[in-house]
């Protein structure tokens, strides 16, 4: 990859941490966490799963459409490559807690990677379109995420 490229990753995934410890620092309200997890589980684990087989068709299939032009196949094709180089490939999750921040509901989970020793955190923001519970950002953080 050449150095241009992963500028500009770095700048992505620089923005998207920005994003998501913006998030974090505002407390969310209660939700009906049996409720958003009929959709939240299903979906989270499908992007998950995505990544391993490297599937951008399965992975942004419940994308609003801002996450489908922030992400791109070739973007989400280096970052699954960069991913499972890291810190493997996506093998369980455990639900941690939701709640509501705006008008996005935020989900948490624990997850485990082959490579890594310690867990994945998750953060799956959705936001509702067309009557639909849609993804309208993914993120995850994780030693081995950083320090590679």
């Amino acid at each position: 990859m050449d150095t241009l490229k992963r500028g500009k990753l770095r700048l992505a995934a620089l923005a998207l941490l920005i994003f998501a410890a913006a998030l974090a620092g505002c407390g969310m309200d209660p939700v009906d966490e049996e409720k958003v997890r009929q959709y939240a589980d299903p979906m989270t684990e499908n992007v998950l799963t995505a990544v391993n087989e490297g599937s951008y068709e399965k992975f942004s299939r419940d994308f609003d459409q801002e996450m489908k032009s922030s992400l791109p196949e070739q973007v989400f094709s280096e970052f699954s490559a960069d991913t499972r180089n890291k810190i493997g490939d996506y093998l369980a999750k455990e639900f941690l807690k939701a709640g509501r921040q705006e008008q996005y509901t935020v989900v948490y989970y624990r997850a485990q990677f082959t490579r890594e020793k310690e867990d994945v955190i998750i953060k799956a923001v959705f936001s509702e379109a067309g009557g639909r519970e849609l993804l309208s950002g993914f993120f995850m953080d994780s030693n081995g995420l950083r320090n590679k």
